[in-house]
């Protein structure tokens, strides 16, 4: 059975972008399971003294969760016009120790919702600039929602917004089952 690790960026379990994430979990091939990691808000702030084990053990159990991961999928709202702290704390503790950083070369998407028109498009880009920093291996294809709240109801996304996240799922299921560099080429890049 392969995992898909979901990190949504939101505290709100009732909002928007956790409905994105059951939307996305629905949509998982048959062999796939997901996880999700639930404690993102307790993660400390990045500092190079945490980068070994031992030193949290919310981030220990994080980046454990990362390494057991077939690839990884960001679920993002978007706040003046990038991704919350929230969820760039978490791609910086994955990216981390340089040396056996548990993102490098893992699978990784981004999607997100919003109410507003804009999509999530500039959160989702950073989010996809940073992924390929930190060594990740992000898919091209990205999915947002604007305007969620005229896509949800109490059952779930409307066919569209179901529709949007297919291709996206797609090839980050796909990515997950191709060779990829291991760990020592990436971080030596």
């Amino acid at each position: 059975m392969n995992t898909l690790l979901i990190l949504v960026g939101s505290q709100r379990p009732d909002g928007f972008n956790h409905a994105l994430a059951r939307a996305a979990e629905a949509l998982l091939a048959p062999g796939w399971r997901a996880e999700t990691f639930d404690a993102l808000a307790l993660l400390p702030h990045l500092r190079e003294d945490l980068d070994e084990p031992g030193q949290d053990a919310t981030l220990d159990r994080f980046r454990d969760a990362v390494r057991r991961s077939d690839a990884i999928l960001f679920v993002t709202p978007e706040y003046n016009g990038g991704p919350p702290s929230l969820i760039k704390n978490a791609l910086d503790h994955a990216s981390r120790p340089r040396r056996d950083a548990p993102i490098a070369g893992m699978p990784a998407a981004v999607i997100g919702a919003t109410p507003t028109p804009g999509a999530t498009a500039a959160a989702r880009e950073a989010l996809i600039r940073g992924l390929a920093i930190a060594h990740a291996a992000p898919v091209e294809a990205t999915f947002g929602v604007a305007e969620a709240h005229l896509h949800l109801d109490a059952d779930g996304y409307d066919a569209a917004v179901r529709a949007g996240l297919r291709p996206v799922l797609d090839a980050l299921l796909a990515a997950a089952h191709r060779p990829s560099p291991t760990r020592d080429d990436l971080v030596a890049a």
